[in-house]
């Protein structure tokens, strides 16, 4: 019994110790591209939300737009606020120190 619980402590710890490596989705400097639906899009603070499809169920992806972004439609560039909640769009960021910085978004129609 005793051993038993030693076992599971062992394993927990190294549970709560692993977990910023695997909780850390990206690396600063990394760069990932993704697409989904857009779920939210707030033009005053340059902020889009993604849904992204994964095989192990969907994932949230926030970002605000680097203030060079613009973003694009059939390869001609439209104001954020013409970004529709629901519609396709692929989205290219990064981590910059503590928060997502989108570098480009493009929508499908």
């Amino acid at each position: 019994m005793i051993a038993l619980r030693k076992g599971l402590w062992l394993v927990l710890a190294g549970a709560v110790l692993a977990a910023p490596a695997w909780a850390a989705t990206i690396r600063p400097g990394e760069v990932r591209v993704v697409e989904g639906r857009v779920s939210a899009v707030d033009v005053s603070y340059r902020t889009v939300v993604l849904k992204v499809p994964t095989p192990k169920g969907d994932l949230t992806v926030g970002v605000t737009l680097d203030e060079a972004v613009r973003p694009r439609i059939d390869g001609r560039e439209i104001r954020l606020s013409d970004v529709e909640v629901g519609s396709t769009a692929r989205l290219k960021y990064t981590r910059r120190d503590d928060r997502l910085v989108g570098l480009d978004l493009v929508v499908r129609r």
